[in-house]
């Protein structure tokens, strides 16, 4: 199935594409149709978590004070974090 996410910036499926290549080498994952959700799945999910990481650290370095940060816990694991305005 083909995504239906649109690129907000022109270029960034390279980026991605890179990303989930080096990813997927670094978690030993051969991607595609043979390969169980759960390790395609990984791979995204590993995407995502360190695309919001470099959000986080861009937004710190912009103007940490003007947000507020957020965590949500899973027991007494952190399971993300996010800056919000007030």
């Amino acid at each position: 199935m083909a995504s239906r996410n649109k690129l907000v910036v022109p270029g960034a499926q390279n980026a991605i594409d890179q990303m989930k290549a080096e990813i997927a080498h670094e978690f030993g994952v051969t991607l595609g149709p043979d390969t169980s959700a759960r390790q395609n799945g990984s791979v995204g999910g590993e995407i995502t978590k360190r695309l919001v990481k470099q959000a986080q650290q861009q937004l710190g370095s912009q103007n940490q004070q003007q947000y507020k940060k957020k965590q949500f816990l899973r027991g007494n694991q952190m399971v993300a974090s996010f800056y919000i305005s007030p």
